[in-house]
């Protein structure tokens, strides 16, 4: 559970939608939804397996460090600049 509880803007704090779901559902967190009837607004407090899944995730997928491309010789004179 979340330190503060999350609020609609509009109608003040949100309430903790039923448990339940499916395995899935319950491995990526918890929902809140708006208490007024007409609003539907949710939050999704993601939980600590989803969060480190999606770290990991985010670790595997950034590129290995490449050297800087040379510039063109089109874009040394068009900006001026020497190739070295």
């Amino acid at each position: 559970m979340p330190d503060r509880l999350p609020a609609c803007t509009h109608h003040g704090p949100m309430r903790l939608r039923p448990s339940g779901g499916t395995r899935e559902q319950q491995y990526c967190g918890v929902w809140y939804d708006c208490r007024a009837n007409h609003c539907r607004r949710s939050v999704l407090i993601a939980s600590p397996a989803l969060l480190a899944d999606l770290a990991q995730q985010a670790a595997a997928a950034r590129p290995a460090h490449h050297p800087p491309r040379e510039q063109s010789s089109s874009f040394t004179s068009a900006f001026g600049g020497t190739r070295s």
